[in-house]
């Protein structure tokens, strides 16, 4: 099964997005990007989306580190569309009638005849471990032209063997090197088709060429077998509705087991069509388990491995409309509206956090406001103000349960600036420290009001977070003092240095790794990227849009800080960046440079 496939989108996803904030965005700049530090949990998505045998490009062989690449076999050959080989020189001789297929290169009266099939000959049968199909061969090979039999690839000749996967290589070495033995020898006379194709691998292998290698097999690695469906069962068969039934094959132990919802469940599978019982994929075949969100993946396994524990296999028979259905995006060897079986092995597991049902106090603040005090914060830790950014974990509920988001599922803390947070936020955290945690129960008045967040709050709801204060930092503040006076480096762009950076310098071609406020000459802060701790990328090319922000960083060092005015043609021009930046608007930046690239 490809992993990705058993992800399928669902509205209950958790949205760091929907977190109460209505912060200004950041300012996008197109051509940069975020480096991630501030971001939500990628690993289980990742693992879930590669864990699972998705197919990989063809991987060239190994080659001469210092010298051009000459073409080998793991060259794959091109596509269908490839540019046909230029026309021959005109000859005296009428005109050959046209042909479907293109003529192979024979320019010599004596010529060989050109191969019109793949031809195996076996030169020494050897007496090891037999090649399958799909299998990674370790090999000494030898390539010509069957045209003149000149050498265009050697490994001999590199004094050093290549390994490469089967699956990776020309049609004639897929097809012709299955059934040898390690330490076995084996001529390969290709026909063209097979090999690089009508446009060949100039300047070495003509178009159209016939090839011959010799092939010497010293080592395989063959890919697994498929496993077979378990035929024991330590219980009995239990219907869940729907068509799904499952059924344990081996309990695992613990004294917990998965909770609907969880975030996090790392398993090894075995998929396989129900009617034929043909296996269609299985995790350890990659050698990799798949992580899973059991809010992102197949209703056949968002619940057939509930109740599960850790060492626990499970088999869980689910009807089409549970698993793949007749959708498009099927792994293959899977039929549309197919019933599947699928043996499940858990590994590990994480249950999704829950609310604290009990706290140390209570406190009423009044307009339906309550805080209610979890956790004290470190004795030591500084006390957070009115406004500052702060890093938080966070749980979000509906008054019946119904969990609206939560960063301790996707296993990664948010910063935001409280000042842009809503208003029962804004009066219920300030006074915590570091390491606290509270509850806060918040009328639709001071949340979300009776508009809500669709799709995941409604109108006029009630709602409970709890917060844990990782840490916080005063929001960052435009410099009032300066290292430098204003200098006027280019047309419509001044610079003044806050902070000489000592770092590596900045130069024309390099990427800076930026922190920065963004501001309207008015004032209006359009950009903050301190609060919400999103480091941008900006490559030091002089081009649209922001070519003035560009040019003005080049010659800053690391750990500087610059403020950078900008009129509107050096900005966003008269397109503007809407609905941040109005057309036609000079700007402001002050820019902290964090590192080179």
């Amino acid at each position: 099964m490809n992993a990705r496939s058993m992800r399928v989108d669902d509205p209950r996803r958790s949205r760091a997005a929907l977190l109460l904030v209505a912060i200004v965005s950041a300012l996008v700049l197109p051509g940069c990007s975020g480096n991630g530090e501030g971001e939500g949990d990628q690993a289980a998505d990742t693992a879930a989306d590669s864990a699972a045998g998705d197919s990989t490009e063809p991987t060239p062989g190994p080659q001469p580190q210092d010298a051009p690449r000459e073409p080998t076999v793991a060259d794959a050959p091109p596509s269908d569309d490839a540019p046909e080989p230029p026309p021959s020189e005109p000859t005296t001789e009428p005109a050959p009638e046209p042909e479907v297929q293109p003529e192979p290169a024979a320019s010599e009266p004596d010529a060989p005849e050109p191969f019109t099939q793949l031809g195996i000959e076996d030169l020494v049968v050897g007496d090891g471990e037999l090649v399958e199909p799909g299998a990674t061969v370790t090999i000494h090979y030898r390539g010509t032209l069957a045209s003149d039999g000149s050498e265009f690839d050697s490994s001999y000749s590199r004094g050093q063997p290549a390994t490469f996967p089967l699956s990776s290589l020309i049609a004639g070495w897929q097809e012709g090197i299955p059934g040898m033995r390690v330490g076995g020898t084996r001529r390969l006379e290709i026909p063209w088709a097979k090999a690089y194709g009508a446009s060949g691998r100039p300047p070495t292998i003509p178009p159209m060429a016939d090839l011959i290698f010799q092939v010497e097999v010293l080592g395989v690695e063959n890919p697994p077998k498929p496993p077979q469906l378990a035929t024991e069962f330590e219980g009995e068969p239990v219907d869940l509705g729907d068509g799904l039934v499952i059924r344990d094959i081996a309990v695992g132990s613990g004294d917990t087991a998965i909770e609907p919802g969880a975030p996090m469940v790392l398993l090894h599978f075995v998929g396989a069509v129900a009617d034929t019982g043909e296996i269609y994929e299985w995790s350890r075949r990659t050698g990799q388990p798949v992580t899973l969100r059991l809010a992102n993946t197949l209703p056949a396994f968002e619940r057939g491995v509930v109740g599960m524990k850790a060492g626990g296999v499970r088999r869980i028979e689910a009807p089409a409309a549970l698993a793949f259905g007749d959708a498009e995006r099927r792994p293959p060897g899977v039929p549309a509206g197919a019933d599947l079986v699928f043996e499940v092995e858990v590994l590990s597991f994480r249950n999704a956090r829950k609310l604290a049902a009990e706290w140390l106090r209570e406190e009423d603040l009044g307009e339906g406001l309550v805080r209610r005090v979890v956790r004290e914060g470190d004795a030591g830790g500084a006390v957070l103000p009115d406004d500052a950014s702060i890093t938080i974990h966070l749980i979000g509920e509906l008054q019946d349960g119904t969990r609206i988001d939560s960063t301790y599922d996707a296993g990664q803390p948010i910063t935001i600036p409280l000042g842009k947070a809503v208003e029962g936020w804004k009066r219920a955290l300030p006074g915590m420290r570091p390491g606290g945690v509270i509850q806060i129960v918040m009328p639709p008045e001071l949340g979300f009001g009776s508009e809500g967040s669709p799709p995941l709050v409604p109108p006029d709801a009630t709602l409970v977070y709890e917060i844990e204060l990782i840490n916080w930092k005063p929001v960052r503040t435009w410099s009032t003092t300066f290292a430098s006076e204003p200098e006027v480096v280019a047309e419509g762009i001044t610079i003044r240095d806050v902070l000489a950076g000592t770092g590596d310098l900045a130069e024309e071609g390099r990427t800076a790794v930026v922190h920065y406020l963004a501001q309207l000459e008015d004032g209006t802060q359009v950009a903050d990227t301190f609060s919400v701790n999103q480091l941008q990328v900006v490559p030091l090319v002089v081009e649209e849009p922001l070519p003035g922000l560009r040019r003005a960083l080049i010659g800053m060092r690391v750990g500087g800080v610059r403020r950078v005015e900008l009129t509107a043609d050096q900005a966003f021009g008269d397109a503007g960046n809407e609905p941040l930046v109005p057309p036609g608007s000079a700007m402001v930046f002050e820019v902290e440079l964090i590192g080179l690239q």
